[in-house]
């Protein structure tokens, strides 16, 4: 979008500001979110996979978890709990 004026660009950000603000996602959507990726992109996304498979910490924490989602739950769990 282009805008003439700094009275069209003030109007435009009033008006993309004004309503309800938008939904805030919590931390079990990112976990969904991730885990639908590891179970459906990740092992055909070989640059992804060559960059897990270089790290060993990575890597380990990948089969360890069995999906970047378990891994962060447990992680967001610990930290909670402490």
């Amino acid at each position: 979008m282009t805008v003439e004026s700094l009275e069209d660009a003030a109007s435009w950000l009033v008006s993309s500001l004004e309503g309800s603000p938008p939904s805030i996602k919590g931390p079990e959507w990112m976990y969904e979110a991730m885990k639908y990726y590891m179970e459906t992109q990740f092992p055909s996304d070989k640059p992804m996979v060559a960059i897990a498979e270089a790290c060993n910490e990575l890597n380990e924490r990948f089969q360890s978890a069995g999906t970047v989602g378990e891994y962060h739950r447990e992680h967001m769990r610990k930290k909670i709990s402490t």
